[in-house]
């Protein structure tokens, strides 16, 4: 795979040449368009290699087999750092005089916006000085083929996405902008920056996870950024909500050699939610200012749709908080949903500690709600420890950021106990679908679920 790129002006364009056999990745995902375009709020003059490098990268770099070759050269450093993260392909060419962007003295984190609630209980518990960078997509700006396009509404059909067509991929961020638009008024510095490089990946989506951060990196030098953020969760950190049974984030590759990549370009990790629930971050979330602006649902627009696994996951929790939970009636428009009905027929439910924790609060009558709190064990297991956070993730972040990180918390919350620990760590769903009881509490809900749809 070869990259070029080009920033004139506010544009930044990243264009791919794949070989043949880097059309396909692991997962099936094919390659769609081969080019990226980045519209940012200005011209930020010329960008560092290793930030253009490291751009191309998070673009280019999971379609990449066997080489992957920038424009330009990259610095040993962050050559050494891709080394680590991927191993079996050859990344540079490397510039053994370039030195790496040094990280700034007097800098600010950089928070990888996406205007729904784990994202706002980061802003929450990050400096004042934060500065926010919410990713638009739009469509391409070149017009790509009939086959692309076709291949993509398909996907999108398969996924049960509402947004098939190109206007409606632009109204998908509206409720993203309306926040940014709040912030700003407030004396927040948001950036909306449209850009179409979720394009690359078919189905549409970001090629790599953080890709989402390419907007904060091409701007990171002039906005003197010394420290990146996103809104990841313990679930997915930790793991103990989407594969099941909790692993030391502190030791995961995803953390040792992602933020030894992006701490080669002067942003460090700096990820203030991550160990927290989605119990937690609902919760913080809800005490915010801008607690109306939050938008976690994909498929609405300025409002929610009100039927998706997102919605029906959000009303249950803020239930758990504000005691107002959804009437017999909106249950069953959420269980009659297909996307619902789908993910609660899973063993394990995605996030199933989440469920476990609201169904343990729900003391109604809806038949289905009942049927869930006992199938995901809602009253039986040890679930107070999702309101607390995990102490020792403080100690990931940079030094400088860390008393002030734990200051902010104790607002919110409360760290968790040794006991509270060991529940965390004990608990595991991945094997649930051997136990005779689960099973058998499981075909009660699909049937019960089956017989709304």
């Amino acid at each position: 795979m070869f990259i070029n790129y080009q920033n004139v002006g506010n544009r930044v364009v990243f264009s791919l040449r794949p070989t043949a056999d880097e059309q396909l990745n692991k997962d099936r995902i094919t390659l769609g368009t081969h080019k990226a375009t980045i519209d940012l709020p200005y011209d930020v003059g010329r960008v560092h290699p290793d930030i253009m490098g490291l751009c191309a990268f998070l673009i280019a770099g999971p379609f990449a087999t066997e080489t992957l070759t920038f424009q330009d050269g990259i610095s040993p450093q962050l050559a050494d750092a891709f080394g680590a993260v991927k191993p079996n392909c050859k990344i540079g060419p490397v510039d053994h005089h370039l030195a790496p962007r040094a990280r700034p003295k007097n800098g600010k984190p950089g928070l990888c916006f996406s205007g729904g609630a784990d994202s706002t209980a980061a802003l929450e518990l990050l400096p004042a000085q934060t500065e926010l960078f919410f990713h638009k997509r739009i469509a391409p700006l070149n017009p790509i083929n009939t086959s692309y396009w076709a291949a993509f509404q398909r996907a999108a059909r398969a996924a049960k996405r509402i947004a098939l067509n190109r206007k409606s991929y632009h109204k998908s961020s509206a409720a993203g902008e309306r926040f940014c638009e709040a912030l700003q008024e407030a004396g927040h510095t948001a950036f909306v920056v449209g850009s179409d490089l979720e394009y690359v990946r078919n189905p549409v989506g970001f090629p790599h996870n953080i890709s989402c951060s390419v907007p904060l990196l091409l701007m990171a030098e002039s906005r003197n950024l010394d420290a990146i953020a996103w809104g990841t969760i313990g679930e997915a950190a930790y793991q103990f909500g989407s594969a099941g049974k909790y692993v030391d984030f502190a030791t995961r590759n995803a953390f040792k050699h992602y933020n030894a990549l992006l701490s080669t370009v002067g942003l460090p990790f700096l990820n203030p939610v991550v160990g927290l629930s989605e119990v937690a971050t609902s919760r913080i979330a809800l005490s915010s200012a801008y607690k109306h602006y939050i938008q976690s649902c994909q498929s609405g627009t300025v409002k929610p749709c009100g039927r998706c696994i997102k919605c029906f996951r959000k009303s249950l929790l803020d239930a758990t908080v504000t005691g107002q939970w959804p009437s017999d009636r909106q249950f069953d428009r959420f269980f009659s949903d297909s996307d619902i009905a789908r993910n609660l027929k899973e063993i394990p439910i995605k996030l199933e500690n989440v469920y476990a924790f609201t169904a343990s609060r729900y003391e109604g009558k809806h038949p289905i709600m009942l049927a869930l709190k006992q199938r995901v064990r809602g009253g039986q297991v040890p679930v107070n420890w999702m309101t607390k956070y995990i102490p020792s993730y403080i100690e990931q972040a940079p030094p400088e950021y860390r008393l002030g990180l734990k200051e902010k918390l104790s607002r919110f919350l409360d760290p968790m106990s040794d006991e509270d620990l060991r529940n965390l760590q004990n608990w595991n769903v991945t094997n649930i679908g051997s136990d005779p009881q689960i099973v058998r509490y499981a075909k009660e809900l699909k049937s019960l679920i089956e017989s709304r749809e």
